[in-house]
């Protein structure tokens, strides 16, 4: 998982810690959480180690497309940011709309 992501932090830090012999950290996601793409049923999201089913049906299936909006990497193209940014904006607000054209 690349460093920016708390996992990742966790994974790195213990990656060189055991390489250099000194003691690991712990990591505990808080709040636990799964978002599952079923294709074209939606998608389900739920808590806890449980699982309690939080969301599901379209409603899930747009909460993970914007999960993944988020955590995509960065864009290469500097001129392709803006309509990223732009259709990030209009998620966030409650629009909908397509995917820019990147």
């Amino acid at each position: 998982m690349p460093v920016r992501h708390p996992h990742g932090e966790a994974a790195g830090h213990n990656a060189a810690a055991d390489l250099l012999g000194v003691p690991l950290v712990d990591f505990t996601p808080d709040p636990y959480v799964t978002c599952l793409d079923l294709g074209s049923p939606g998608a389900v999201f739920t808590t806890g180690r449980d699982r309690q089913v939080q969301l599901d049906g379209a409603e899930a299936k747009s909460l993970k497309e914007t999960i993944l909006d988020v955590i995509h990497p960065p864009l290469d193209d500097a001129e392709d940011t803006p309509l990223l940014v732009e259709h990030l904006k209009s998620r966030s607000a409650g629009e909908v709309s397509a995917s820019p054209a990147l």
